[in-house]
């Protein structure tokens, strides 16, 4: 194995004779975990690809993008309602958060203007959603969903 495989591990427990790999997932506060044994799927090979097979169904079951970059998907509550979306305190910006690359974040800073709090927030989340297209190649559908009802608020 060249490198680290997300969201799987290697268990190696010779004390129980415990040999295969453990796959773990969450996202929007659903888990799932499955262990495949190396001696059950023909070899250890054979089991990193089954676990590889399943983690990648079990991430579309969950609505999860399909990538190796972490993914937040159920929002902690922040003053803003939209994900990757905050404004700090005492300051007159918005502040966008995305990931455009592996295990970096990158943010831009929407200065709330003339136009107002409301307007800098839908310019901020338009921002957003397009980082998060383009890095990630779609979406994550349960983060609009409430954004939206957030910015139709507004």
């Amino acid at each position: 194995m060249a490198g680290k495989i997300k969201s799987i591990s290697r268990v190696e427990q010779h004390s129980r004779r415990l040999y295969g790999w453990n796959v773990r997932l969450q996202f929007n506060m659903k888990k799932r975990s499955k262990f495949f044994s190396d001696r059950r799927h023909g070899g250890k090979a054979e089991a990193l690809a089954r676990a590889i097979e399943w983690r990648d169904s079990a991430e579309r079951e969950l609505g999860r993008p399909r990538s190796d970059r972490r993914i937040i998907g159920a929002p902690k509550v922040n003053s803003t309602g939209v994900v990757g979306v905050q404004r700090p305190k005492g300051r007159n910006t918005l502040v966008v958060h995305f990931p455009e690359e592996a295990c970096r974040l990158t943010r831009v800073i929407v200065p709330i203007g003339e136009g107002g709090e409301k307007s800098a927030l839908r310019r901020a989340a338009r921002l957003r959603r397009e980082m998060e297209c383009k890095h990630l190649g779609s979406t994550i559908t349960p983060n609009w969903e409430k954004a939206l009802t957030v910015l139709a608020e507004n």
